[in-house]
């Protein structure tokens, strides 16, 4: 009977392990453990080095700027006190600094006192004017009522005349018919001579009162006329005595002087405004180029304000970079405390710096502008360094 063999995969002998008396392995040696570090510790390097130089070569610092307004002296004056500190956040209308002219100061002053004397001057001369106007008045209204009454006595003559002039025309129209009776007839004529002689003279003492009556009724006509033309006379004196008298005392000459002094002293109050200095948009106020206490010229500038409204970011991005910045790409922002904002490239120039001087071997900078896109860029200091990255 024949028995079949299983065949046996050949032996590997590894070397033999070190083991403690209970049979465990014993640890590797120090020199192996301190090796493995060793290499661990240079690969963490170099790819943190890598990572560093990937991130560098997206990530460039920025410089935050404003658009720069300088206060400036509108007139020569001495520079008397600043209200606001560099740093100091201010809205528009905010007052600044504060001039001082001596000289206006004075004048001011001068013109101020005077004008409680004009207007008490003025003041009196009104009242002597209302006086001698009142006085004047009462005399006119006197007189006037004089000229009616006689105006009045003359119309009663000159109807009375006017009444026995008719009287006497009618009496001789009557004697006319008397004397016409008869005809040629002798005889009658004869018989009423006595009564002609005696009617004719009568005829003739009615003429001469008719007559006489005619000038008295013509006379009293003119007498009223000239009462009626002298009212009209005391009318136009009396709407003209106010200016006269007003005149005549010196109110108008007074008003005028006074009217003077006061728009002297709105000018004067004007230039004086000017003196304050206030913020014409929201900024920051920078540097003081004056003290307290300086003279300053027209023109000269006093405070340097920062307008938050126009923020950008001066970014220098080095000349081999430059293609990855064309107007119009959007980078992300990261202000002071993690702030993460947006930006737009608005500007980017045709040269590099040409106010500084390039060290050998060192990449040219091209000063790229960066526009503020949608949130509100924060309120951190004017020059602060902001990260930019290429979205």
């Amino acid at each position: 009977m024949s028995t079949s063999s299983t065949p046996v995969a050949p032996r590997i002998d590894h070397p033999p392990v070190a083991t403690t008396t209970d049979g465990l392995p014993l640890p590797a040696p120090p020199h192996r453990t301190l090796l493995l570090l060793v290499l661990t510790l240079l690969s963490g390097l170099a790819v943190t080095n890598w990572l560093d130089d990937r991130s560098a070569s997206r990530t460039l610092v920025g410089y935050l700027r404003a658009q720069q307004n300088a206060i400036v002296a509108p007139v020569d004056a001495v520079v008397r006190e600043f209200r606001h500190q560099p740093g100091d956040v201010v809205t528009p209308g905010t007052v600044l600094v504060l001039l001082a002219d001596e000289q206006l100061e004075r004048q001011v002053a001068d013109r101020g006192a005077t004008l409680p004397t004009l207007e008490a001057t003025l003041s009196q001369a009104q009242a002597r004017a209302d006086v001698d106007l009142a006085l004047k008045l009462r005399d006119l209204e006197r007189e006037e009522f004089e000229v009616r009454s006689l105006a009045a006595n003359h119309l009663e003559k000159q109807y009375y005349n006017e009444f026995m002039q008719t009287a006497w025309e009618e009496m001789l129209d009557r004697s006319d018919g008397l004397a016409s009776i008869g005809g040629n007839d002798q005889i009658y004529r004869l018989g009423t001579l006595p009564q002609m002689l005696t009617s004719d003279a009568v005829r003739m003492k009615a003429m001469l009162r008719q007559q006489a009556a005619r000038n008295a009724a013509s006379i009293s006509a003119t007498q009223a006329k000239l009462c009626r033309e002298r009212l009209d006379q005391i009318n136009r004196l009396r709407g003209s005595l106010p200016e006269k008298f007003r005149t005549a005392n010196g109110v108008d000459v007074i008003t005028r002087q006074l009217a003077h002094a006061r728009k002297t002293l709105q000018s004067l109050e004007n230039r004086r405004g000017r003196l304050t200095l206030t913020a014409g948009a929201h900024g920051t106020v920078g540097l003081h180029l004056k003290q307290p206490g300086d003279r300053v010229t027209g023109g000269e500038a006093i405070v340097e304000l920062y307008d938050r409204e126009r923020q950008h970011i001066d970014l220098p991005v080095p000349s081999r970079q430059i293609n990855q910045y064309p107007i119009g790409t959007l980078v992300r922002l990261r202000f002071a405390g993690s702030i993460r904002c947006r930006g737009r490239v608005a500007i980017v120039p045709p040269h590099t710096e040409q106010d500084v001087e390039t060290p050998a071997g060192v990449d040219p900078l091209v000063r790229v502008t960066v526009e503020p896109i949608g949130r509100l860029w924060p309120d951190v200091p004017i020059g602060s360094s902001v990260e930019v990255e290429v979205e």
